[in-house]
């Protein structure tokens, strides 16, 4: 198999564009996706929607097959991708990654709306709601819908909009990482309050970072070699089941995916927002570079569901579970009847 070489990168603020498609083959959708600096993935936009377009799913299959230019190059499956195709441009690789996840239960344009706003959100643009799904057929809809020739549809997405910093490790190299805030007491809180009906506790090594899209607040995260980044983000009801989401963080650290059976000995419980949520902690697999970790909490209050999450180098990460875990169970609501979780 051929060597993969280092991915072209989009430092944060410069225009990027994602093209994904979602192919749904029972309880299961594979995703597609492909990411980087909006020129580059422009000149692969028409090989991408044909290579879409050819998904077939064989009788007694449990993967897809596809047509792809004969210079993409197929790299071996690694973590939870089922593949990776590697496409050289004049400015460096680009990966086309495929990657299977359990699909939600209920209503699919639900399950697809939520990881619309999700790509969106790395894109550093708003969500949008349900009626931004408009029907097949108008171009301005951000999903089309694609007949493959074995008779399921398949959704293709395209989005173009400012690299986000929801990467630290592409985000935030060693010359840009924002210096830590000393104080007397290391570990004394800070109280921050603003526009967002939130209030919490904040370490005073965390630097507050601009709020946007579905994030309710940000922080960065750093030390003399790590990074990390924590973000706050609330969605409706529903999006994605407690497996989905737990395994979606699986993959981003590079391990595999949970069953059901084999969740509930990952979690922990935590108090967010008055209730208790889940607490999970993972970490990349000895000797996988980068290692990164993610310390991660869920919960539901009113008709929000809440992500709080630290992601970044592994060793930073681990140091501030403790950190974390005071600052997650600090949220609250400004309004003491809890105004602004979605009732």
């Amino acid at each position: 198999a051929p060597a993969p070489t280092q991915p072209t990168p989009n430092p944060a603020g410069r225009p990027e564009r994602m093209l994904t498609g979602l192919a749904p083959q029972g309880d299961v959708t594979w995703f597609f996706k492909l990411t980087g600096p909006e020129p580059l993935i422009a000149d692969q936009a028409e090989p991408f929607q044909r290579l879409i377009a050819s998904i077939r799913f064989e009788p007694k299959s449990d993967s897809p097959t596809w047509d792809a230019p004969p210079e993409w190059r197929r790299l071996p499956a690694s973590g939870m991708r089922y593949a990776t195709l590697q496409i050289d441009t004049s400015e460096g690789p680009l990966e086309l990654t495929v990657t299977p996840l359990k699909t939600s239960p209920g209503d699919y344009q639900d399950y697809v709306l939520a990881n619309v706003n999700r790509w969106r959100t790395q894109l550093s643009l708003d969500p949008i709601d349900k009626s931004g799904l408009v029907p097949t057929g108008d171009s301005t809809s951000p999903v089309q819908e694609v007949p493959l020739a074995t008779g399921e549809v398949a959704f293709l997405v395209d989005l173009k909009g400012t690299a986000s910093s929801a990467d630290p490790a592409a985000s935030m190299s060693a010359t840009s990482r924002p210096p830590l805030a000393r104080s007397s007491v290391a570990s004394a809180p800070t109280t921050t309050e603003s526009s967002s009906p939130l209030h919490f506790h904040v370490p005073q090594e965390w630097s507050v970072r601009p709020a946007s899209g579905m994030r309710k607040a940000a922080f960065a995260v750093s030390d003399a070699s790590d990074a990390a980044e924590v973000t706050i983000i609330a969605l409706a009801t529903g999006s994605g089941d407690l497996l989905s989401n737990v395994n979606r963080w699986r993959q981003q650290v590079q391990l595999g995916p949970l069953t059901t059976e084999t969740l509930a000995a990952d979690l922990k419980p935590i108090s967010i927002l008055g209730v208790q949520g889940h607490f999970v902690e993972l970490a990349s697999p000895p000797g996988t570079q980068p290692s990164q970790a993610i310390l991660g909490a869920i919960g539901t209050r009113g008709n929000q569901d809440w992500f709080i999450k630290m992601m970044g180098d592994t060793r930073l990460v681990q140091n501030e579970r403790d950190r974390f875990k005071a600052f997650v169970e600090s949220i609250s609501f400004q309004d003491s009847d809890g105004a602004g979780d979605g009732h």
